[in-house]
């Protein structure tokens, strides 16, 4: 009789990820506390600049499990190696699958946030979701559980050619589109998971833009709301905090709907004459037509299994 394990071998570059990690060069060690500088990646061109946030399941509660010798702080190295070792690994897979490593954060929320130290051309956006899902994929599979959890979001920082100086320009129609936006994902949670990943929530919160004041401030969205104008300031990008990344299909219709409406943003600010109404039912249009697309080309993709 052939045992399985005959028949699924580790895949080499897994096992090679695996080695570069046990080696002193591979391993990443403890992650970094700080953010990467956005304002020198971008260089004034159009890029983007992906935040993946991750888990990484449990280390075996062994320590746990024999009380007469449980240490605690043998327990936590233990617990952190682990984790350590699973992002490096998976760190490389990335190297091997979308030719470019992440930095790996610290984040209060999840395990690890990881952070491209350049930002990626918009063409080569698809090929690199890809690559994500395969490692995600790889890792899981052969190695550790690495995954995205409930409390991972995927958070995407857009920059582009023209730069946005002071309060922006056309405030009115950029408050309307907007405020017609968050509507509609206030109330369709459903479609809005589809697409996005994942509704509103902590840090991703609705809103209501008053439309009589002739101006709009980066301030006025921050941090804590889907659509974060105010990392303008910090990084010269517009963040888009919604997505969650489930699949490269799905990630990459919700990087490319941010695209449209981050642009159209920019856009108006230069002074653009496009109509908001128009804007926004195409926007929507562009939500259904990409759910349909979700649906017909994830099928079966047995990758599927990751948030």
């Amino acid at each position: 009789m052939t045992d399985i394990f005959d028949i699924v071998k580790t895949p080499p570059e897994v096992e090679e990820a695996i080695r570069y990690c046990n080696s002193d060069s591979g391993n990443i060690g403890g992650y970094h506390n700080t953010c990467a500088s956005r304002s020198q990646s971008y260089e004034n061109v159009e890029r983007f600049s992906p935040e993946f946030e991750f888990n990484v399941e449990d280390v075996e509660e062994r320590y746990r499990d024999e009380d007469e010798h449980y240490d605690e702080e043998e327990y936590y190295d233990e617990e952190e190696n682990y984790r350590s070792d699973t992002v490096a690994v998976f760190n490389n897979l990335l190297s091997e699958y979308c030719g470019i490593k992440l930095t790996p954060e610290t984040d209060s929320t999840v395990d690890v946030e990881l952070k491209p130290e350049v930002a990626i051309k918009h063409e080569e956006a698809l090929p690199f979701f890809e690559g994500i899902e395969k490692a995600i994929f790889m890792t899981d599979t052969f190695y550790r559980k690495i995954y995205v959890g409930e409390s991972c979001g995927t958070h995407i920082h857009y920059s582009y050619s023209s730069s946005i100086k002071g309060d922006l320009n056309n405030a009115r129609s950029i408050r309307y589109i907007l405020n017609a936006l968050n509507d509609w994902i206030e109330i369709n949670t459903d479609r809005c998971t589809k697409i996005f990943g994942r509704g509103l929530g902590e840090y991703r919160h609705s809103f209501r833009l008053n439309l009589i004041e002739p101006m709009l401030s980066f301030s006025d969205l921050g941090h804590g709301n889907w659509i974060n104008l105010s990392s303008n300031n910090k990084y010269g990008t517009i963040e888009f905090r919604l997505p969650k990344f489930r699949s490269a299909v799905q990630y990459n219709e919700a990087y490319n709907w941010g695209r449209k409406l981050v642009k159209t943003i920019y856009d108006l600010d230069n002074g653009s004459d496009l109509n908001p109404v128009k804007i926004v039912d195409s926007m929507l249009e562009d939500i259904y037509t990409s759910i349909d697309k979700i649906n017909l080309l994830e099928g079966n993709n047995e990758r599927l299994h990751i948030g």
